[in-house]
């Protein structure tokens, strides 16, 4: 194949992988520019999530609250039967026995309007309701209630965080009379203290549990407060000491709404509708997602997810990059293939043809003259010889392919391996004239291998300096010598060397030089692949020197035997 050919093909395939590498440039800023858009619509899908999260979880403590209440409060037939307080005490009995809520309040009482007063009868479980004195901390309450009791609209929300009134309604015998709340319709107040400890252990973690937790896998950041005035939290989840998310909750729901209204007369647990004005809860919660926020949480998932698309845009690019080198290197062997296939079709024509004209021309008057019949069949000879090694060269190869490169290793003699290679090449050696310089050091120690196999190692390197470095000068140099634990081999020639583009395929399978192919050299570029499958067999390596146009020079390294082998081989022939 045309060195030029394969450079031109080389010049398309990078022009396929740059215009791969900038449409993958292309598709990562589309990706981008997409997954950006696409988070943006995730936050807003996140936060809707999260509120809508927040209003259950308001909705179903809301619920959970006004049945407790509503289960508390006795009817109107129960209070004109048993009397108020006895109504009142089977009622919270009957609720503490059967809810898993009876801890949620602290103590319970009932404000009874008496002469434009309050009277406050507290309960017990041993005594039942027994009068007592309004608490230093529900005088707020009281004052709320006696405002109501006088008929006047509260000017603020409810009095305290923890306490919950619960008014009785009957209906009014004298509808003329409607300026007092105890005529209108609020007959007493069931006062409730909710229990801070159970509220913030049990009551707000299980609703936040159950809404918010995704399984118990996700901690949230959680603060709850009673105002807006308020600096100090009911209650807090997963937030260090002194850090607040307040003023940058990415949510906030109000809870506790059915006890927000005492600017409309009071809860009515029995009709509980969660009202849709705002500013009627009780309390309200601020709510922080996993990581902080949730810009922060999409913009972590849109790294990770453009990553991973940047990853898979990656792998489809660098399989296209490998499907086109695999296929440019799968066409470069099929055009080696047929090279080869033609290099060795004309090298087993020719030496067969001359065979087949020799022996004819020997079959008539030729036979008759011995000198003729001498020359006839020195010409089968050399002809017999060159096919022979072409059938061995080729034969090598395939062995080489399924990993039988060498054969038995034994201690070899250096010396003897080089013998061996020149009187292999002696044929291509005669062919043209030469002058063979050796320098073999005295004493190289013994190596480990197939002699044959490095026979033609040496053979194959002085055929390839005949072929290509004695056209100017006709001197090769053949050296021996030890290097460390291997002995080096190096011959060299003072052609024109080879030229640094080529140097890298030198060694290929099928691969022969722009000048061979110009100048029609005869061979298959099959040699130097199997030298240097033959010299890595046996654990030694082989380069080239080479700097154009200054000649080249092959350098072989073989281990050398071990000790034993050494000390064994000097006894015999000692």
């Amino acid at each position: 194949m045309d060195f030029d050919q394969i450079k031109r093909r080389a010049w398309f395939s990078g022009s396929l992988i740059a215009v791969l590498a900038v449409l993958g440039v292309v598709m990562a800023a589309l990706q981008y520019r997409w997954t950006g858009e696409l988070s943006r619509a995730e936050q807003a899908r996140l936060k809707e999530a999260l509120q809508q999260s927040l209003n259950r979880l308001s909705y179903d403590l809301d619920a959970e609250l006004s049945s407790a209440l509503a289960s508390l409060q006795p009817s109107p037939r129960e209070v004109a039967q048993a009397g108020r307080e006895a109504a009142y005490a089977a009622r919270i009995r009957n609720w503490s026995a059967q809810s898993p809520n009876a801890k949620l309040f602290l103590s319970l009482a009932v404000a009874i309007p008496e002469q434009g007063s309050l009277q406050l009868k507290r309960w017990s479980p041993a005594q039942g309701f027994a009068p007592g004195e309004w608490p230093k901390n529900w005088d707020g309450m009281r004052n709320h209630l006696l405002s109501r009791l006088r008929g006047e609209r509260p000017t603020s929300g409810h009095p305290s965080e923890w306490l919950v009134e619960v008014p009785r309604f009957e209906r009014s015998a004298a509808p003329a009379q409607r300026r007092g709340a105890g005529t209108f319709g609020e007959q007493d107040w069931l006062i409730l203290e909710l229990d801070p400890a159970f509220v913030r252990e049990v009551l707000l973690p299980r609703q936040i549990a159950r809404h918010l937790s995704a399984g118990g896998t996700e901690a949230y950041q959680v603060e709850v407060y009673a105002n807006e005035t308020v600096p100090s939290p009911l209650l807090r989840i997963g937030l260090a000491e002194g850090q607040s998310i307040r003023g940058r909750a990415q949510a906030s729901v109000e809870l506790l709404r059915m006890l927000g209204g005492g600017r409309r007369g009071g809860p009515r647990p029995m009709s509980f509708a969660p009202p849709a004005e705002p500013g009627r809860g009780h309390w309200r919660m601020y709510v922080n997602p996993p990581g902080g926020s949730l810009e922060t949480l999409v913009e972590r998932t849109r790294w990770r997810n453009l990553a991973l698309a940047l990853t898979l845009l990656a792998l489809i690019v660098a399989t296209a990059l490998l499907l086109v080198h695999s296929a440019r290197q799968a066409q470069q062997l099929a055009e080696l293939q047929m090279n080869f296939v033609s290099s060795v079709s004309h090298e087993l024509r020719t030496p067969l043809t001359v065979i087949r004209t020799a022996a004819f021309n020997l079959r008539g008057r030729v036979a008759a003259k011995p000198e003729q019949v001498e020359r006839y069949g020195k010409l089968i000879q050399e002809q017999s010889e060159k096919l022979g090694a072409l059938v061995e060269q080729v034969l090598r190869y395939a062995s080489s392919r399924v990993g039988q490169v060498i054969q038995e290793r034994e201690a070899v003699l250096i010396d003897d391996v080089i013998a061996g290679g020149i009187q292999a090449s002696q044929l291509a050696l005669d062919a043209s004239p030469y002058r063979l310089e050796q320098k073999i050091a005295p004493g190289l120690p013994l190596v480990l291998g197939d002699e044959r196999a490095l026979q033609h190692v040496v053979q194959n390197l002085l055929d390839n300096a005949v072929k290509y470095g004695t056209e100017s000068s006709k001197w090769i140099g053949l050296e021996a010598s030890l290097a460390g634990d291997f002995v080096e081999l190096r011959v060299a020639d003072q052609g024109p060397g080879i030229p640094s583009e080529e140097q890298l395929h030198i060694f290929d399978p099928f691969f022969r030089g722009r000048r061979a192919l110009a100048d029609q050299v005869q061979g298959t570029g099959l040699g130097l692949n199997l030298v240097k499958k033959i010299v890595e067999a046996h654990g030694g390596t082989i380069r080239i020197q080479s700097r154009s146009p200054h000649g080249a020079e092959f350098i072989v390294r073989i281990p050398v035997a071990p000790p034993e082998m050494q000390d064994e081989f000097a006894h015999i022939a000692g």
